[in-house]
């Protein structure tokens, strides 16, 4: 195995203890911070929300990435699913989408948003 390549060796305890403090701080922001603080009914979020989702479709046009239609989308980090029903809203088929979360609370939340187990969404 090529030594350079992170992908053919096995986790680290420093990798471990990384995944730990970022779970650690997920559960941190979850207790202190208001749950309307990402909710779209609110302005601040509904604005940044719509900066990225047009940041996104200019940069599939740029690349040449639409249609969707047929393009396999992984989106890691998925948190609730948002960005997965962005998708699919913007042409991706929803067998082509699949999310994954550090937070198992997160992949529940983005399942019970998809309504359904074709999309795959892993921890």
């Amino acid at each position: 195995a090529d030594v350079n390549d992170a992908s053919s060796m096995p986790p680290s305890h420093t990798d471990a203890a990384e995944v730990q403090r970022i779970v650690a701080e997920y559960r941190r922001r979850e207790a202190t911070l208001p749950g309307s603080r990402y909710a779209l009914t609110e302005l601040t979020p509904l604005f940044f929300y719509q900066q990225r989702c047009r940041a996104i479709i200019r940069a599939l046009a740029r690349h040449r990435m639409l249609p969707l239609r047929d393009k396999t989308i992984l989106d890691v980090g998925c948190g609730g699913g948002q960005a997965l029903v962005d998708f699919e809203s913007w042409g991706a088929r929803r067998e082509n989408l699949a999310g994954i979360d550090l937070m198992e609370d997160s992949v529940r939340r983005a399942v019970e948003h998809r309504h359904s187990s074709d999309s795959t969404l892993v921890r």
